[in-house]
């Protein structure tokens, strides 16, 4: 299977068919495709841009050896008109240069935060401590039941201009709690996140 670097616009069908010209949110993931195999005997790696809550694929690139996720992000959303839209990716993209790249294009964003970003990580972890719960959701399916806990905390212009991340608006933990239906807690972890929403774009609700 041949690389393809070309980035496949989203057909206008895909926008009148599902009613959705103007998304609200789309997310960015990449995948790893098992059993596929490019020419050269590597592994085939996806980045693709899906609508949240359809979970419809409008975007895809393919990542060979030559470039990686954090070089495909804006490529893969060049062809969309992500006006308004919120972009969701993980701790990957978590980079000053997609937040700019947003931004100019009129967008949003949430970010996953891990050890690519210490310096972001330790002050979500260091003002997200002890703030209080502001939305919890409560699920049971498929034989167990999850649990997960939304804090957020604003992040002062001051502290923005420190972590050289000037877009940063709140930072976000969700807790989560994983267990059987009779109420046994199995496993916890908390998960960390960014965004340039402010209190005003965007409540509780949204940001879960």
């Amino acid at each position: 299977m041949a690389s393809d670097q070309r980035c496949t616009k989203t057909p206008d069908w895909v926008y009148e068919f599902t009613g959705i010209l103007n998304l609200s949110a789309l997310a960015v993931d990449g995948k790893a495709l098992r059993g596929a195999r490019l020419d050269s005997g590597g592994q085939v790696h996806l980045l693709s841009a899906l609508i949240h809550d359809e979970g419809i694929v409008i975007a895809q690139r393919n990542v060979d050896g030559k470039t990686n996720e954090i070089t495909e992000f804006c490529p893969l959303l060049q062809e969309i008109d992500i006006t308004g839209m919120v972009i969701t990716a993980d701790a990957l993209h978590a980079q000053r240069s997609h937040a700019q790249y947003l931004q100019e294009r009129d967008a949003h964003f949430i970010f996953g935060l891990k050890g690519n970003q210490p310096k972001l990580a330790t002050a979500a972890m260091q003002l997200l401590e002890g703030c209080r719960v502001v939305a919890e959701t409560h699920d049971r399916a498929h034989g167990r039941t999850e649990h997960r806990y939304l804090s957020v905390a604003a992040v002062p212009e001051e502290l923005a201009k420190k972590l050289n991340f000037p877009s940063a608006a709140r930072f976000v933990a969700i807790h989560r709690e994983r267990g059987d239906l009779a109420g046994c807690i199995g496993s916890s972890e908390t998960s960390y996140y960014v965004t340039d929403l402010t209190e005003a774009e965007a409540g509780p609700k949204q940001l879960a």
